[in-house]
């Protein structure tokens, strides 16, 4: 990887540890929602990092370089689909009926896109793909 995509990586980490110190010391005060709002948090990191490091990775084999885009489009509702049904309980039952509360994770999960398509368009833009020109 690039020392650039590093650079990106890292204050992504950082704005997003940041987000939620202040999220979880200064907006929630019920430690159950806590929890879910961590592991949510860590579900979208790693979901991000992961998809970042296998694009980047695909950008490297001449066989993937034009397919970026698409596999990006596609792992974008299948984030979602994994995030409802591995916090299936959390989300349908009736400890969180507040809309702050949804509200909230809503947020990172936006916060965890725009850096996702921030990372997603640098990858793309910085994959030469030659124009097939007569």
């Amino acid at each position: 990887m690039k020392k650039v995509f590093l650079i990106y990586i890292l204050i992504f980490l950082v704005s997003i540890f940041l987000i939620y110190q202040v999220y979880t010391r200064f907006f929630i005060s019920d430690n159950s929602y806590t929890s879910f709002l961590t592991a949510s948090y860590i579900y979208l990191i790693s979901f991000t990092l992961l998809l970042c490091v296998f694009l980047i990775f695909l950008q490297k084999k001449e066989k993937f370089k034009r397919l970026l885009g698409f596999l990006y489009l596609f792992s974008v509702p299948v984030k979602i689909i994994l995030f409802i049904v591995f916090f299936k309980k959390q989300i349908f039952s009736q400890n969180i009926n507040s809309e702050k509360k949804l509200y909230n994770i809503l947020t990172i999960m936006i916060l965890c896109l725009f850096f996702e398509v921030f990372f997603v368009a640098k990858i793309l833009n910085d994959s030469s793909i030659t124009k097939n020109v007569e």
